[in-house]
């Protein structure tokens, strides 16, 4: 079965209705059309490879999403594996690489030199109690010594809504990404994104998604990591390769099994 174009996904637009799509089902394609022109997976090798052991031959990435960090992982380690419970991202990242449709509880304790959940992969694991079970899932897949790198959106700079957008043209469309970040209550927010998409012939049409997700402040991250075990190495501000992100969206933290 092939992904389906922009064409097919413009013309399902047509039929959809409000939250009716998801970003990382029937929207994947628009997800990831727009995931690249970031800088996204540059910045997040370059974070990888800075924590990851010296001798790491096998690396985890859950939440794996559209693969194009998988791909870069597996051309750097000996073998990098994927994870992500969408069908339809799975279905992107096996050209990368090997994928598995499952989370943090699928895996053969001591397996991984290195795992990795990057884009706010943790804040979309609700509620606290199953983010806090991934992470002594994440601490039992490691062998002794290994490594664990996490990016999350930071509670601090988020203290009212905050709103972006991104555009570029993809196979003749011109794609539009806004993004609205709006608090709720104990850490949580609604992202709310909307995709307008413009066809060469001129005709628009948009449709939103919304999903919850969980922010967190450094010191009550860390304080998650020492409970599943793992030592925290260094907890900083999330940058891109070029430096654009470091705007108190997301912080990195690394660990180690104890």
């Amino acid at each position: 079965m092939t992904d389906p174009s922009l064409d097919q996904v413009f013309a399902r637009l047509a039929d959809r209705d409000g939250d009716a799509a998801g970003i990382y089902t029937t929207l994947a394609p628009l997800y990831r059309a727009m995931y690249a022109a970031r800088g996204r997976v540059e910045g997040q090798l370059a974070t990888v490879r800075e924590f990851a052991p010296a001798a790491t031959r096998t690396v985890l990435e859950l939440g794996c999403g559209t693969g194009d960090l998988l791909g870069a992982l597996g051309a750097r380690y000996d073998r990098a594996v994927g994870v992500d419970p969408s069908p339809a991202m799975c279905r992107f990242a096996a050209r990368h690489g090997p994928v598995c449709r499952a989370d943090a509880r699928g895996f053969t304790p001591r397996s991984a030199d290195l795992v990795v959940l990057v884009g706010a992969v943790l804040g979309h694991v609700r509620p606290d109690d199953e983010a806090r079970a991934a992470l002594e899932h994440v601490r039992e897949t490691l062998r002794p010594g290994g490594r664990v790198v996490c990016s999350v959106h930071d509670r601090r700079g988020l203290d009212g809504p905050r709103e972006r957008s991104l555009t570029r043209t993809v196979e003749g469309y011109e794609v539009t990404q806004t993004d609205e970040q709006r608090p709720t209550a104990d850490g949580e927010f609604e992202w709310r994104v909307t995709f307008t998409v413009t066809a060469p012939s001129g005709e628009r049409r948009q449709v939103t998604t919304t999903t919850t997700l969980r922010a967190f402040e450094p010191s009550e991250l860390e304080r998650w990591f020492a409970d599943a075990g793992l030592d925290v190495i260094e907890t900083r501000p999330r940058t891109y390769v070029d430096g654009d992100g470091e705007d108190g969206r997301a912080f990195v933290i690394a660990g180690r099994r104890r």
